[in-house]
């Protein structure tokens, strides 16, 4: 839910600003991008990914991609428990990713 209202207040859309996305009817709880995007392809329903989810999946064809008046983004943050330090192989990754998104 956290999503789909940031999207509608984001998108720049006033008609998705005003729904509340409590009030949409929805079922399931999927964490699997390709599962969740199959039903979707069958159009039994909506869901909100980010967009690179769609060249993770053979069906992407098949799914129709609501393109809005204003790009919607989120942050991405590094977190770790504050008393604790990753083991030393997790560095490499670390760095890679920051250069792959830095």
């Amino acid at each position: 839910m956290h999503y789909l209202q940031r999207y509608f207040n984001d998108c720049g859309e006033a008609e998705l600003a005003n729904i509340n996305p409590n009030k949409l009817p929805h079922t399931g709880y999927i964490n699997q991008l390709s599962q969740i995007l199959l039903p979707v392809s069958e159009g039994l329903g909506y869901t909100v990914l980010p967009t690179s989810t769609l060249d993770f999946v053979s069906f992407a064809d098949k799914l129709t991609v609501y393109k809005a008046k204003n790009e919607v983004t989120e942050p991405l943050y590094s977190v770790q428990t504050p008393h604790s330090a990753l083991p030393a192989r997790y560095q490499a990754v670390k760095q890679a990713i920051t250069q792959v998104l830095g």
